[in-house]
């Protein structure tokens, strides 16, 4: 579930790009928005555990069906961009240690 104002939205995973950390608040990121999580980082880890959601960074939860490229940044770090342009920085063995990329 997401927050945006006043209001909650029940989002399906499908349509989740990514869940990001920025100190005690998580932020959903979707195509069209980016929502306030409702829950702490490890719930949705949890929760989506058996689907294409894999963490990349202690701070990041991403699908793996909306990653379009990783490239190396040195050589244990390589940067992730998602299809919506957004940026996430992640280890070597985060970034190589997905059979589906």
């Amino acid at each position: 579930m997401g927050k945006a104002g006043p209001e909650y939205f029940l989002l399906d995973a499908r349509e989740i790009f990514a869940f990001h950390a920025e100190g005690d608040i998580v932020r959903i990121t979707t195509a069209r928005k980016r929502y306030q999580a409702t829950q702490t980082p490890k719930v949705p880890e949890e929760r989506l555990r058996s689907t294409r959601f894999q963490r990349i960074h202690r701070h990041a939860l991403v699908n793996v069906d909306h990653v379009r490229k990783i490239g190396a940044l040195s050589s244990r770090r390589w940067l992730i961009t998602l299809s919506n342009e957004q940026g996430f920085i992640a280890s070597e063995r985060q970034a190589r240690g997905y059979g589906g990329w």
